[in-house]
């Protein structure tokens, strides 16, 4: 009997936060989970030297030696107030600039690495599927999304489309409890005021929010989607 000797690969995880804090921290938490395998953590520009200032980087490391620490610029200004963005400004800025340094960046970590450590795969947060969709499938590394909301609101982004086409959104009226139908599972439960706050709009159509995140929920990466 001929035994085949299986090279082992050490995987390279590379994790791509939305940059707000609420995105970094649940990413944080998993790429912590993942640190027996290499792990880099890309964040922009502006996050990343608030992470420098805020954080004992050498502590940190010191226990998850396999960590590191990337940026990208956001295509942002440096001296622009973050809080006075629309979500319009930030995702043009990242399609613009993020998207090719993501790009630059990955096929860097892939020259300056050894072989069994090049990324083997990239965990991005769901709604940046407009930055990492493509250039993965150029790159050809396999491309994992996490949602950081709980997975009710990963269901409710779902059905978004039905729920304009029965005339949920916008809300036909100021009633905040009243019920929405049409999403399996949350029959007789859930009410208007329990919708994501995209959900709140005048017009369906014509709202960037809402139809990005529509796009982006559609765009993930999934063996199976909800009809």
């Amino acid at each position: 009997m001929i035994r085949m000797e299986r090279s082992h690969v050490n995987p390279h995880v590379v994790l791509l936060p939305y940059p707000l804090q609420g995105q970094i921290k649940p990413m944080m938490s998993l790429a912590e989970l993942l640190a027996s395998a290499k792990v880099t953590f890309v964040n922009t520009d502006h996050n990343h030297d608030l992470l420098l200032r805020n954080t004992d980087i050498t502590s940190f490391c010191n226990r998850f030696p396999n960590f590191q620490f990337r940026s990208i610029p956001s295509g942002l200004p440096a001296n622009v107030i973050r809080s006075g963005l629309t979500a319009k400004d930030v995702f043009d800025a990242m399609k613009a600039v993020s998207k090719p340094a993501f790009r630059d960046m990955l096929i860097s970590l892939g020259e300056e690495t050894e072989q069994r450590q090049r990324p083997t795969c990239v965990i991005a947060d769901g709604i940046l599927c407009f930055l990492t969709l493509d250039v993965s499938k150029e790159l050809q590394i396999p491309l994992l999304t996490l949602r950081t909301h709980n997975a009710s609101y990963s269901w409710i982004y779902f059905h978004f489309p039905k729920l304009i086409e029965d005339g949920h959104i916008p809300f036909p009226d100021e009633n905040m409890d009243k019920p929405v139908a049409g999403i399996p599972g949350f029959e007789n439960f859930l009410r208007n005021r329990d919708l994501p706050g995209t959900c709140r709009v005048k017009t369906s159509d014509n709202d960037y929010l809402l139809q990005f995140f529509i796009g982006e929920t559609f765009a993930m990466p999934l063996k199976l989607k909800p009809p």
